[in-house]
């Protein structure tokens, strides 16, 4: 499991109470303390906002943090601006922090309604504003505000609004549960559903996208909501990956012992074809797995071989959403030695009308003709 990294919001967020007011000179001092905890990240306030926060970010220049990031915040560019000319997104450039954290609006009820804003425009501004920061050179952190109302609202938009954050190339996506009113059993499907259209857009930087939760505690669900987060990035491709290390370990023991002998794994890993998981089963080298399973997207283009058979056609869940988006077939890899007796054109996945709507398992048949007949 990757390391958990804390992100402490006490100098913007834990000022917007009642009777709380810092310094510029008390929240250095603040700093140095969530420093002296270990914490990860702190968050110094939005230099854009008041002078206070200017000083403090001044200030912040002489202070040597021993283990603490420090990261400045900010919302996206202003609607028909270029980042260039926008004094908010020049502020955060000149507080001079390591991180820049900006948020963004995930809700179309927001963008629309309260901005008076198009959705492709607050696309493009989420956009925009990563990717310049990126090209300063710096870590960003992408907000997204009100995540979890908006994609109870339009899915499809705020996920495409982290899809734009994405291509930007930003470096963690945070989804922001701003009205604290999510249940926590809402959150991880929520979540599954983020990592999965993470996965498939385009980063233009090396390094993988961390996923991080900032929960409110309106509804007494924070630690709550925070912990099931945790649970989710924890997170089933982890937990997928280590049990594919321990069948991997089986194999090559039995390969080792027989390298001859005709193996067959079989099962259900519920994984995309390329996922890191399945890699690992696959492995490499002399004992490297045959994969069964046509790749294609729309199937392995092979004429059938049985006109009793429905068209040989790859189906894909519709467990997750209405789109073809992942495959969730079932699997057969083979030995070296039971790879040569694999029949390729009389291997396919078997497709049944409408098999979507009740299952997202997909069988593969194989065909086989023995050497040792």
């Amino acid at each position: 499991m990757e390391p958990i990294h804390l992100y402490d919001t006490t100098l913007r967020d834990g000022t917007q109470g009642e009777d709380v007011n810092f310094s510029a000179e008390e929240k250095i001092m603040i700093a140095q303390r969530l420093d002296d905890f270990g914490i990860h990240y702190i968050e110094g306030g939005w230099p854009g906002s008041n002078p206070r926060d200017l000083q403090f970010f001044e200030l912040a220049q002489q202070v040597d943090f021993k283990h603490a990031k420090l990261a400045a915040f900010g919302s996206t560019r202003k609607p028909g601006f270029s980042c260039g000319d926008d004094p908010n997104i020049q502020a955060l450039l000149a507080a001079r922090t390591p991180v820049i954290t900006i948020f963004g609006k995930s809700w179309d009820l927001h963008v629309g309604k309260i901005m008076g804003n198009t959705l492709e425009e607050n696309l493009a501004m989420i956009h925009d504003s990563v990717a310049y920061l990126k090209d300063h050179s710096r870590e960003v952190i992408y907000d997204a505000e009100h995540f979890f109302d908006g994609y109870k609202a339009n899915p499809d938009y705020a996920l495409s609004t982290l899809a734009a954050a994405v291509k930007g190339g930003a470096d963690c996506i945070v989804l922001c549960d701003t009205n604290g009113g999510t249940l926590t059993y809402d959150i991880e499907p929520m979540i599954a559903r983020v990592h999965q259209v993470v996965a498939e857009k385009k980063h233009p930087c090396p390094s993988p996208i961390r996923i991080g939760i900032h929960t409110h505690n309106d509804s007494g669900l924070a630690i709550a909501n925070s912990i099931c987060a945790v649970k989710a990035e924890a997170d089933e491709g982890e937990m997928r990956l280590e049990e594919a290390k321990i069948l991997r370990r089986i194999i090559d023991q039995r390969l080792a012992a027989k390298p001859q002998e005709n193996l067959a794994v079989v099962g259900d890993f519920n994984d995309v074809y390329d996922s890191a998981s399945v890699k690992a089963i696959v492995g490499r080298g002399a004992n490297q797995l045959v994969d069964t399973r046509p790749a294609e997207r729309n199937g392995d283009n092979l004429p059938n071989t049985n006109p009793r058979w429905f068209p040989r056609n790859i189906a894909w869940t519709h467990f997750y959403g209405k789109e073809d988006t992942y495959s969730r077939i079932d699997y057969i890899m083979l030995s070296p030695g039971m790879g040569r007796e694999l029949v390729r054109e009389g291997t396919y996945v078997l497709a049944v009308p409408n098999w979507g709507l009740g299952s997202d398992h997909r069988p593969v048949m194989a065909t086989f003709n023995p050497e040792d007949k």
